[in-house]
């Protein structure tokens, strides 16, 4: 997409106001475009696909979460509205929401510009240079996670884990990056995840139809893309 003379029309809208600010290149907003529809959109809807992939291959797991929501919707009924109470409710949703994004994190690497000579470790990192750090290196480490490669949503009930679990500035976990390039949209993100999952899980059950298995390149992805037949709880088949 390239800007023309005459061919754009006014308005307050986000692609408006990028292709009035004249100092950016067309690249840049495209890809200022990209990352938004990815960041704002994909990356939520990923982590929701791992968390139910994740949950089938452990039905202890999304056994226990079926009985905190069933709890909760038996307290708060059926119809009402969830408060935000109600959200900060659920101890070990969000425990499977942390664990989804430490074993599947969507932002598995970081790409940073260092401003200054870095010293690390034995090596210096010239200034100007590109640094991609994988935040899956440190996520899957056994050294800081026991039993790293397994889905253990209780190892973040583990007064051990409670420093790591600070996903806002710990070294250890950091599923929505950190410093001046922190995700706005966490909290947003985590309260539509565990809204999703109540939903989910209180509403239908489901069988899993095809094999599949997590991958990490280019990105991380469910191979067979999760294949499952639902059926509404209590009831027939949904077709």
């Amino acid at each position: 997409m390239y800007r023309q003379e005459g061919s754009l029309e006014v308005g307050n809208g986000v692609l408006s106001r990028l292709l009035e600010e004249e100092s950016l290149p067309d690249e840049a907003v495209a890809d200022f475009i990209i990352n938004l529809l990815f960041a704002g959109n994909e990356t939520t809807a990923k982590t929701m696909l791992f968390a139910v992939y994740f949950l089938t291959q452990c039905p202890r797991a999304l056994k226990q979460l079926l009985e905190e929501q069933d709890s909760l919707r038996s307290c708060c009924g059926e119809e009402e509205m969830l408060t935000w109470q109600d959200y900060k409710a659920m101890p070990f949703t969000q425990c499977v929401i942390d664990e989804t994004l430490r074993l599947g994190g969507i932002a598995i690497w970081l790409m940073r510009e260092t401003t200054e000579d870095v010293k690390y470790q034995d090596y210096v990192i010239p200034k100007g240079c590109f640094v991609v750090p994988f935040l899956s290196a440190v996520h899957l480490d056994e050294n800081v996670f026991n039993g790293a490669l397994s889905f253990n949503p209780w190892r973040w009930m583990d007064p051990e884990n409670e420093e790591k679990r600070n996903w806002r500035n710990s070294p250890f976990y950091a599923p929505f990056g950190g410093g001046g390039r922190f995700c706005p949209g966490a909290e947003l993100a985590r309260l539509q995840i565990a809204l999703f999952l109540r939903y989910f899980v209180t509403t239908y059950s489901w069988t899993q139809t095809r094999e599949d298995r997590m991958s990490f390149f280019p990105s991380a992805r469910l191979v067979n893309g999760l294949q499952i037949r639902l059926t509404r709880r209590h009831m027939q088949p949904a077709g």
